[in-house]
């Protein structure tokens, strides 16, 4: 029954769920982003304003259509000789396409035409194949024929030809990929016809789809004169110079009908397609004999294309002489095959399997496609190995098994059991990494050069990690320790981490200023290798790979769609991210994918709530994730979609009380799912992170220690991912010699993955200062630190230098130290432009408390200090009515320093003499600090009142500045409330802020209220004020005593209290 009740009690949760979801006031702010049925209507939903990233794809010029059929046109792709492609969104399924309309011209021969065109259209849309591009729908709009087709990003196969020299085997893979795909073409009883790299696209999932479908033919061509494919360029006969079509296509990145519509750039056309009277006939330099001579098309005729290309792609010249259009005609009709370059290294099965594709007779080529593919696959030299460790005996078993061709790879692309290490380099090899290091090196960033380096050395052990795994899974498999099963889940799994790695490796190629600053988080975010080795990590639906064809194709492509916006969030590029995961939770919906949608759903939802400012967004998408997971038995991410709950809960509108009632469903939910160990280091981490927030420091400590002891056997050692959760625990740590090593290893990872001037490891290091108890070292290391990020890349985080400089130095009493760490604060404040920033009170008031005495106005009538001390006194040490009325020194703060609002109605002061920081501005006295303050402190009263324990240490901050500068105004009856409502509240968060931070204040304000005290006593003759300064002094004093060198001018500032007489014994 225990395993049950997680289960009922998440169906539970998900029932109220869907229930809050129907009855809350607007539900169409996400019910808008949920799939719907689809309808029988022609015409998409009443118009309604598309979402912006739609908004950002429409284009449209006078001529194009607002509408094909029900689909909205967004803008004009390309343009050919048989018809215009558009890009459109689908209303109904919401989903992007790819529309292509055919020329009247083409579509409305004779009414015979019509009607074969369409049923050949309608054929195509019958094909599925993981390695064709779906036809989604075929039909007539207007009297034109439009063919409805997947929308594919990617690289066509020119393109990724054209972008470095490829090996042999990486360019057999592709094109087995695409023969397998022409195969189901064939076998669906049509023919391709104009077979060629720009009709072939690699998707960004990795996966090769044929393109241009529709304008395959069933019947053979009739005799004809050929034209070419753009009629307005040349009479019968002729072939037109080469042009591109206008359209809105990216160089280098293609989609579908983009690239195949190009034309050649040289100055005659063999690249333009052919026609025969409204008939495509193919692309001359990837014409078949039969093609040339008019003869009847079979699947011959592709299969002769293909071999073309692959001819091109091994040796990077074309097969037959193409000076001319004759030339070639004549070449390919005599199979005149021009010889390779002498210094190939392509071998000879394969150039003679090459040599019969071309062969000018189609009897003389390959029996089929099918067969064509098969033979790519088979490499003699290969099976020759096997046979003789075959024979070789068991004792050479063991090494013999990561050679063994174990053919049980799932479809669509996972890697076999051959070719390890090609199979790996395809996505990484020197020549890669020598192509990020240039261009990290180009970058703006000055610390990117050597960050390149750093990530190359990760990236090489990934993929050392991902051989290896990859040889052991074929290794025991062939031992018959594993099933055919398990290793086709594991080949999945393995195949999943290799189109990781590519993705990444190609948007790291791009070195843009998103991409440099968050390389290492994207290499550190590359799905763990191991976890291909560990059952338990293998869920279900990887276990029982799908046998249909389609449902493997839409899965696939889904797949592929989210290794690339993962890493796009990766990246830092959260909102394309965003809008990527809800496209494919759409798509996975309508596709019948829930475990898909409801992965999806989970990264749209941690993209959103890392912008901070979609949190309800992320919130609902969350939610939404976590009901379809528990309604269709996904138990892993059903306690994902908790886990990751507990966080946003935690720190949202809910608050931590209501997360910490979560955390034990979330752990029985991970249970019944197998307790897949990163996510139970994700659970431990936010249920540490909402322990903190509810006040409970040693139980955050607890759960923080656990996810990192669990993550040391997860990662190496030195893993980025381990640096954050470091960081976290050396906050938690009160000992400090345990807290400072704690921090030198988060340093050390820092430093060792991404380089010493990376701002990562700058913040580590501005981390560990803060928190070095040490104030002498605390001040040494801040000392260094700050300079370096005062100007480049870090500069965001010397704000937070110099005020954490500026609070060290003011907490010992070194006045003029922290008056100019604080004025550059508040300059660098002020180069930010964020006006609203809290942190420009506290800095005005921090300089005002700072500021150097006049030195002309000795204070008079000192009794608790002598004359000679307060020449080095700040005038917060001063007792009241020490100075003489109008003796303060100028006023240096101006207006223009804070924050807007900050200060109560009225309280301008008259005088606007010039400053040096801002010459026309109105300056600020310490009565207008006080009201600011005061103003500040009420309204976070009223806003938080129920506050974590960081905003009540800003509190305490804020009622100590408070009452330092009554203090300075002769008030001590402010400043003593003020400092005891400080004390109150800081010995309020004792048990859950860090220590070092917490004492300093602490000292500080019992210090404070210590002279406040004998002021009141040396007014008033109070002895129990007397008495009360004493002992906050003495508390005071036994911090400060511990680096009595350090705080030498606190001490000093504390001696005079004991000097005076003591209170005489209460009377008997």
């Amino acid at each position: 029954m225990a395993k049950v009740a997680p289960r009922a009690l998440a169906r539970e949760l998900a029932r109220d769920l869907a229930e809050r979801d129907a009855h809350c006031k607007d539900p169409s702010a996400y019910a808008s982003t949920l799939p719907r049925a689809a309808t029988t209507s022609a015409k998409p939903p009443a118009a309604k304003p598309l979402r912006p990233d739609l908004e950002r794809e429409l284009d449209r010029d006078p001529d194009t259509p607002e509408q094909i059929g029900r689909y909205l046109v967004l803008r004009r792709l390309g343009a050919g000789g048989m018809g215009v492609v558009y890009m459109a969104y689908d209303a109904l399924l919401d989903r992007k396409l790819a529309i292509k309309l055919l020329h009247e011209r083409v579509w409305d021969i004779d009414g015979r035409r019509r009607e074969r065109l369409l049923r050949e259209a309608q054929a195509m849309a019958r094909v599925t194949h993981p390695n064709v591009v779906i036809v989604h729908e075929v039909g007539a709009a207007d009297e034109q024929l439009f063919v409805a087709m997947e929308f594919v990003p990617g690289l066509t196969v020119k393109e990724w030809l054209e972008l470095r020299p490829r090996p042999w085997r990486e360019i057999v893979a592709i094109f087995r990929q695409a023969a397998d795909g022409l195969a189901a073409i064939h076998e669906a009883g049509l023919v391709h016809r104009d077979v060629k790299p720009a009709n072939l696209i690699i998707g960004d999932d990795g996966r090769v789809r044929v393109l241009d479908l529709g304008l395959v033919g069933t019947e053979p061509l009739a005799p004809g004169p050929m034209h070419p494919t753009h009629p307005d360029d040349s009479s019968p006969g002729e072939l037109s110079p080469g042009h591109s079509s206008p359209g809105h296509s990216s160089p280098g990145h293609s989609f579908l009908g983009e690239s195949a519509l190009r034309s050649s750039s040289s100055n005659w056309a063999l690249d333009n397609p052919l026609t025969r009277t409204g008939e495509r006939l193919g692309t001359p330099t990837y014409m078949s004999r039969e093609q040339f001579m008019g003869l009847e098309l079979t699947p011959a005729s592709d299969i002769f294309s293909l071999c073309v290309a692959l001819f091109e792609a091994l040796y990077g010249v074309h097969p037959f002489k193409t000076t001319s259009y004759l030339q070639l005609q004549r070449s390919v009709i005599d199979g005149r095959v021009s010889s390779p370059p002498s210094s190939t290294q392509v071998p000879s099965w394969l150039h003679a399997l090459v040599l019969r594709g071309l062969a000018p007779r189609p009897k003389d080529r390959p029996a089929s496609m099918r067969a064509l593919s098969s033979a790519l696959a088979k490499d003699p030299r290969r099976t020759q190995r096997i046979a003789f460790a075959a024979v070789a005996g068991a004792a050479l078993m063991a090494s013999a098994g990561a050679g063994l061709a174990l053919a049980h790879a799932p479809a669509g692309g996972s890697p076999s059991c051959s070719g390890t290490e090609q199979v790996i380099t395809s996505a990484w090899n020197p020549e890669r990494a020598a192509e990020v290091q240039r261009a990290f090196e180009a970058s703006e960033r000055a610390y990117a050069g050597e960050l390149g380096r750093r990530v190359q050395a990760s990236l090489d052990e990934y993929a050392s990690t991902w051989a290896n795994t990859h040889r052991r899974a074929c290794n025991e498999h062939a031992l018959g320790v594993t099933s055919s099963a398990l290793l086709d889940a594991r080949m999945a799994c393995l195949d999943q981490r290799r189109r990781s790695l590519a993705e990444t490796v190609s948007l790291l190629l791009t070195a843009d200023t998103d991409v440099v600053a968050h390389a290492g988080q994207m290499v550190a975010k590359l799905p763990r290798v191991s976890a291909c080795d560990e059952l338990a990590s293998l869920r279900g639906d990887e276990l029982s790979l799908s046998r249909d064809p389609l449902a493997t194709a839409q899965r696939a492509q889904i797949e592929g769609g989210m290794i690339r916006a993962q890493t796009l969030a990766n990246a830092g590029r959260l909102d394309e991210a965003e809008r990527r995961f809800f496209e494919l939770s759409t798509e996975a919906a309508a596709h019948g994918q829930p475990g898909l949608e409801a992965q999806a759903l989970l990264h749209q939802a941690e993209a959103l709530e890392l912008t901070a400012s979609e949190r309800s967004s992320a919130r609902a998408a969350l939610e939404h994730a976590l009901a379809v997971a528990i309604e269709h038995d996904i138990d892993a991410l059903a306690a994902e979609a908790m886990i990751r709950r507990i966080y946003m809960r935690g720190l949202g509108e809910d608050g931590s009380k209501a997360a910490l009632a979560d955390i034990p469903l979330a752990e029985a939910m991970l249970t019944h799912a197998g307790g897949d160990p990163e996510l139970r280091a994700l659970l431990l981490n936010n249920a540490g992170v909402v322990r903190l927030s509810a006040g409970d420091r040693g139980g955050a400590r607890a759960d923080i220690q656990r996810a990192l002891a669990l993550k040391e056997q997860l990662f190496d050692a030195q893993h980025l991912e381990l640096a954050p959760t470091l960081a976290n625990l050396g906050l938690l740590t009160d000992e400090p010699e345990l807290r400072a090593r704690i921090f030198e290893r988060t340093i050390a990872i820092y430093e060792r993955r991404l380089g010493p001037a990376h701002p990562r490891t700058l913040d580590a290091r501005l981390l560990a200062a803060v928190h070095a108890e040490d104030p002498a070292r605390a001040s040494e290391a801040l000392d260094r630190l700050c300079p370096q990020l005062e100007h480049g890349d870090a500069a965001a985080l010397f704000v937070e230098c110099a005020f954490a400089r500026a609070r060290v130095e003011y907490a010992r009493g070194r006045q003029v130290l922290a008056h100019a760490a604080m004025s550059e604060a508040l300059e660098a404040l002020a180069l930010e432009g964020a006006p609203d920033d809290p942190r420009r009170l506290l800095a005005a008031a921090y300089l005002r408390l700072s500021a150097p005495p006049d030195p002309a106005r000795r204070p008079l009538g000192a009794t608790a200090l002598t004359p000679s001390l307060t020449d080095s006194l700040p005038l917060d040490s001063l007792p009241p009515n020490s100075l003489p009325p109008n003796s303060l020194p100028p006023n240096s703060l101006p207006l223009d320093s804070l924050p807007p609002n900050s200060l109560p109605p009225n309280s301008l002061p008259t005088d606007s003499s010039p400053s040096t920081a801002s010459p026309s501005a109105p300056l600020l006295d310490r009565a207008q600090l006080r009201d600011a303050l005061h103003a500040q402190l009420h309204a976070s009263l009223e806003r938080e009142p129920n506050a974590d324990w960081w905003m009540v240490f800003e509190r305490a901050e804020l009622r100590t500045l408070l009452a330092e500068l009554a203090l300075a105004d002769r008030d001590p009856d402010a400043a003593a409330e003020s400092f005891r409502g400080a004390l109150v509240e800081l010995d309020s968060i004792q048990a859950n802020a860090p220590s070092v931070e917490l004492q300093r204040l602490l000292a500080r304000a019992r210090a404070g209220l210590a002279l406040a005290l004998t002021a009141l006593a040396d007014r008033d003759g109070a002895l129990a004020d007397r008495d009360g300064a004493r002992a906050s002094a003495e508390a005071a004093r036994a911090y400060y005593s511990r680096w009595p060198r350090a705080y030498a001018s606190r001490l000093s500032k504390l001696d005079p209290i004991f000097d005076t007489a003591p209170s005489p014994p209460p009377e008997e």
